[in-house]
């Protein structure tokens, strides 16, 4: 977005899923005197991105499993919110799985 005529406009059109108008007023309230130096004051004043956050720590290799398995503390926001439901979802399709295959099973041994 760097050298763009409306970096505003590509945000509202690419990246997030408001008006114009929306950006511009967010971007105005982040950029008031009063507000806390955050990230998009320091972009809009200086021309400098700060570094970004770390969201979760590096798993070991040995360590890797499918991220329902994974400690909590590990997990990143977004999926430790999320985590009883997919945790439900995956029991709830194993179980149809496996009820499919016992009635594929049990057809099987009737028809001979």
């Amino acid at each position: 977005m760097e050298g763009s005529r409306d970096p505003a406009k590509l945000v509202s059109q690419l990246l997030v899923r408001k008006t114009l108008v929306q950006v511009r007023r967010r971007i105005l309230q982040c950029c008031r005197p009063g507000s806390p130096d955050n990230i998009v004051k320091a972009f809009r004043y200086q021309r400098v991105l700060w570094p970004m956050l770390v969201s979760c720590r590096q798993v070991d290799p040995a360590e890797r499993r499918p991220p329902v398995e994974r400690e909590e503390e590990v997990m990143p926001l977004w999926l430790l919110v999320r985590h009883f439901l997919l945790f439900f979802h995956i029991k709830c399709l194993d179980i149809k799985t496996n009820v499919l295959n016992l009635n594929l099973t049990l057809d099987s041994c009737i028809l001979f």
